[in-house]
């Protein structure tokens, strides 16, 4: 078996001036960028070249269900043409959903643990 991983398109909070957890300007869930739109436009063609001999045989596509993500899953999806992007809830930014800045005034969004890194 071969694991493949794509970090997700630049979002909206990737592009803040200070893009940090505390920064109160960072939204729980962002979308993507005009950039990010455009990183995904280039991962489906990518893809979608690719989709005959280097990933002919990816048989799944794991995606947090944050929005970013599965924009960007939906890219690689529709690049390879699988139609089998499966959302899995226990993927997600370390600390999961919050609105705000992280400096003690956060509203946690997510009871649950999870992995990840950043947004």
């Amino acid at each position: 078996m071969r694991v493949y991983l794509i970090r997700h398109a630049q979002s909206e909070n990737n592009a803040l001036t200070s893009p940090n957890l505390d920064n109160p300007s960072r939204q729980s869930d962002p979308s993507l960028t005009r950039k990010g739109w455009e990183q995904c436009a280039t991962l489906t063609a990518w893809c979608a070249k690719e989709s005959n001999s280097t990933y002919k045989e990816v048989t799944e596509i794991w995606t947090s269900p944050m929005r970013r993500c599965l924009l960007t899953a939906k890219a690689v999806e529709d690049g390879l043409r699988t139609g089998n992007a499966r959302v899995h809830g226990e993927i997600f930014e370390h600390g999961g959903c919050f609105e705000g800045g992280r400096g003690g005034l956060a509203q946690e969004n997510s009871t649950s643990g999870g992995g990840g890194g950043g947004g």
